[in-house]
């Protein structure tokens, strides 16, 4: 829930950033939580470690997430974000490159559907109803949540607090 509430106050922030510091602490923030969530959905279960937590962990069994592969441009984005900003890299972007500005809504709303796809059919047991809730709500609703949200109630702290054992 975390990763989806910090991706959405960003999207909703990041245009009125001026450019500065702030704006690319921003956008490294908004490509490392895209990087999770595109990892946690695409996850496959054989080549996660034992302390991942990703998506199939949710359902019953596993294995019935599937959601197939990440599109053209999550893939991209992934790959971006890390060399981008998980390392010091010669293909980092200058700043006269045109394809620099990330497209922040674009790609909230491209992994949107499949948070959607995942709340819907995760184990009611194993997802946090909030979850759910944020997954069918609108814009205005999923920034309200978000704002409202703590940090500390992350889907890992409430499964480890229910005890589930992933």
């Amino acid at each position: 829930m975390y990763e989806l509430n910090i991706l959405r106050w960003l999207v909703n922030t990041i245009p009125n950033t001026p450019k500065n510091f702030r704006l690319s602490a921003y956008l490294e923030s908004f490509a490392i939580h895209l990087r999770g969530l595109i990892d946690f959905f695409y996850a496959n279960l054989k080549d996660a470690k034992p302390d991942d937590v990703i998506a199939g962990d949710f359902f019953d069994p596993p294995s019935v997430w599937n959601p197939g592969v990440p599109s053209v441009t999550l893939s991209a984005a992934r790959e971006r974000a890390n060399k981008e900003v998980g390392h010091i890299t010669y293909k980092r972007k200058s700043g006269m490159d045109p394809t620099k500005p990330w497209p922040v809504s674009d790609l909230f709303n491209e992994i949107v559907p499949i948070a959607r796809q995942f709340a819907a059919g995760a184990s009611n047991k194993k997802l946090h109803q909030t979850v759910v809730a944020w997954s069918k709500s609108d814009a205005t609703a999923m920034l309200s949540l978000a704002v409202s949200a703590f940090t500390s109630t992350t889907n890992t702290f409430v499964v480890s607090t229910l005890g589930i054992k992933i």
